[in-house]
């Protein structure tokens, strides 16, 4: 039957974890992040861990930090083109 140990202490705390820079701090963003997933070609995966550091996330949050913001385009409103031109009748009808 195996013994079961228990790291600790004399004064029974833990000797596992401990202290960590950033821990309890505040995050540094306000809004709940999002995952994205993207499609990264395999010839740039090489170049996105350097310019990362060696971190492939790191390098595709560079990118991404550095590129202009993509603006979406809002629908044409219905009717946009109302009164320009008419529809015949016979729709189907061969042109003139």
């Amino acid at each position: 039957m195996a013994t079961q140990t228990r790291a600790s202490t004399k004064k029974g705390k833990s000797t596992r974890g401990g202290h960590r820079p950033g821990a309890g701090r505040q995050p540094a963003y306000s809004k709940r992040m999002r995952n994205v997933p993207i499609a990264i070609p395999p010839e740039w995966v090489d170049t996105l861990t350097r310019l990362g550091e060696g971190d492939l996330a790191a390098g595709v949050h560079i990118i991404l930090e550095r590129a202009p913001e993509i603006q979406v385009k809002s629908p044409r409103p219905f009717g946009l083109c109302a009164g320009e031109f008419t529809v015949p009748d016979d729709f189907d009808a061969p042109l003139d």
